[in-house]
C-alpha cells in the first residue's frame, strides 16, 4: 500500500511512507523482476529526490547524509555524490542515476 508501479512510474503515498515524513528521511525498495533498486530521500526543504540505489563505482548501496546533503556509498573508502548525482569524491567517476520526481497531493511520482 505504500507504493504502486505502473510502466515507468512509481507512485508513493507519502502519508503511508513514514520514513519520508521527516526531513532527512529515506526509503528504499526494489523490484526483483526488473533488478531495480530505488532510494527516495526527503531533502528537508519540502522536496524529494530519487536515485537508482547503486554506486557507480562498484554497485554498492547508497545512503543519504542529511548533515552534508550528500548521497554516500556504504562501501569502505566510499564515494560521495551531490544531490544532483555529480561526484564529489571518488573512487566513483560517473554520476548517479537520478530519477525525475513529481509531488501532487501527498503522492510522489518517480519516473524511471
Amino acid at each position: 500500500g505504500t507504493f504502486t508501479k505502473k510502466d515507468k512510474n512509481i507512485t508513493l503515498d507519502l502519508k503511508k511512507s513514514l520514513p519520508l515524513q521527516d526531513a532527512g528521511g529515506s526509503l528504499k525498495f526494489e523490484f526483483d523482476d526488473e533488478d531495480l533498486k530505488v532510494i527516495v530521500i526527503n531533502k528537508g526543504d519540502g522536496t524529494y529526490a530519487a536515485y537508482k540505489d547503486e554506486c557507480t563505482h562498484m554497485g554498492r548501496e547508497l545512503e543519504f547524509n542529511y548533515q552534508t546533503k550528500s548521497m554516500n556509498c556504504v562501501s569502505f573508502g566510499h564515494s560521495k555524490f551531490e544531490l544532483d548525482g555529480k561526484v564529489i569524491e571518488g573512487p566513483a567517476e560517473n554520476p548517479l542515476t537520478v530519477y525525475n520526481t513529481t509531488l501532487n497531493n501527498e503522492k510522489l511520482t518517480i519516473t524511471i
